[in-house]
């Protein structure tokens, strides 16, 4: 006598059998190997079933784990033909290898190019010659560029941030801080690349298609990374799920930008009709604003990036908040051709290689237990701390984006007593981009 026919004497249909034999995998994948957080290798599926057991609760948590417990390299194997065979590595060794020693051998590639088709062929998906000549005219703009952001971000702090929380504090309001400040970096990036300010930060703090559609994108391209190519694709092609959403978000961007192209289009074209000297890029900026600015008085800032180079200890702060909790919480590479990693594991070129740059931060064999150094900053190599990405491809933005980060810092710190709502939880949602899922609720407090 079958189990099956037992079974189905003791009451049971095929659906209850299946569900039975479901919950029996889920409690062995559970428990079944106590004290391992690595994921069992099944036939035909992989490790697909421990990924899904484990890591829906604490995704980064159980990365960090099990790049812990495998010595900071591991070989995620998918689902037979899935093409999800993923090296997952935190050795800095190997990170130095792949972003320096042998560039080359590591593109964005075709896959890469085909999850973030929504960036298109520029700097951050373009390999090669297009890399290099895209990375060269950024580089030859940027110090012109900086001072311009540097002006844009002190006004923007003075003129409507500050405000901003100065109300909250008046009204003992309960402040998303993690909201303010992503509509604070979408308002300044509005305002340096459209040259428009859509007044994220108006005192309403009004909803935003475009940012909202930006959300959306991203928590998508996190699913293409974590299922099978062929399932998403087929879900795009459905238009249907996840893939619903990145059509609807695609839409939502591509209005805004042409709608803010068109708009630019219209005011160069009235400026040549007037015979006037056409407008400068910061002029038109300065026009756009004021249809957003509170009609209170401002507080005036008191710290720009000249006053914050000798500030150690703040520097030091957002590097520690840099390091823990990188923006960019993984790096996603392949290889072109075959290779072995310093570590001794082989790259086959039809597998992922992620970088999690939020396990490196975790891992005591890299960064050790203490991270003073008798109260100076402790400067580490970039394939370390990879925040701002490393080698060739490392961000020409990144001394523009720290001072930026100190200039709001300090200001904020110092009109402000700001402390996390009691009983406020703060989980990392999943994305590609590190957002706390239910943002970060925070109490305001001026200071005397």
């Amino acid at each position: 006598m079958g189990v099956g026919t037992s079974l189905r004497r003791l009451g049971l249909g095929y659906p209850e059998i299946l569900l039975s034999m479901a919950c029996f995998l889920f409690l062995f994948l559970r428990h079944g190997r106590r004290g391992s957080r690595l994921p069992t290798k099944w036939p035909v599926l992989g490790m697909i079933p421990g990924f899904v057991s484990q890591s829906t609760w604490c995704f980064h948590d159980w990365t960090t784990e099990v790049l812990r417990e495998s010595g900071c390299t591991f070989f995620f194997k998918g689902p037979w033909c899935s093409g999800m065979d993923i090296l997952g590595t935190s050795d800095p060794a190997n990170i130095r290898y792949i972003f320096n020693a042998n560039f080359a051998n590591y593109p964005k590639g075709g896959q890469f190019l085909e999850i973030f088709d929504i960036l298109g062929d520029g700097i951050f998906n373009a390999d090669s010659d297009s890399w290099k000549t895209q990375r060269k005219v950024a580089n030859s703009r940027m110090p012109r560029f900086w001072r311009f952001v540097a002006r844009v971000s002190r006004e923007k702090v003075e003129k409507v941030l500050i405000p901003l929380l100065a109300r909250a504090a008046e009204h003992a309001a309960v402040v998303d801080l993690q909201d303010v400040f992503l509509r604070f970096t979408f308002d300044t990036t509005c305002n340096l690349v459209f040259g428009v300010d859509p007044g994220c930060l108006s005192p309403d703090l009004p909803s935003v298609p475009f940012a909202n559609a930006l959300d959306d994108a991203e928590e998508v391209l996190f699913f293409r990374q974590a299922v099978p190519m062929g399932w998403w694709k087929l879900l795009r092609w459905l238009q249907v799920g996840e893939e619903k959403k990145m059509v609807l978000a695609s839409e939502t961007i591509c209005n805004f930008i042409t709608g803010r192209i068109s708009e630019r289009m219209d005011e160069v074209a009235k400026v040549r009709q007037d015979k006037e000297v056409p407008m400068r890029l910061e002029v038109q900026l300065d026009a756009g604003r004021k249809r957003h600015l509170s009609t209170r008085q401002v507080d005036p800032v008191v710290f720009g990036a000249d006053d914050l180079s000798s500030a150690i200890y703040l520097e030091a702060a957002l590097f520690e908040s840099l390091r823990l909790f990188p923006p960019v919480p993984f790096e996603h590479n392949g290889a072109a051709r075959p290779d072995v990693l310093p570590s001794g594991h082989k790259v086959d070129p039809k597998a992922k290689i992620v970088i999690p740059l939020y396990v490196m931060a975790r891992v005591e064999g890299i960064w050790g237990k203490d991270c003073c150094d008798d109260w100076k900053l402790k400067h580490e190599p970039l394939y370390k701390f990879l925040s701002f990405n490393s080698g060739p491809r490392i961000c020409l933005g990144k001394d523009m984006a720290f001072t930026q980060l100190k200039v709001v810092a300090a200001n904020l710190l110092h009109k402000f007593h700001i402390t996390v709502v009691k009983g406020h939880v703060e989980v990392p949602s999943l994305s590609i981009i590190l957002h706390m899922k239910h943002g970060l609720r925070v109490n305001v407090e001026k200071r005397v």
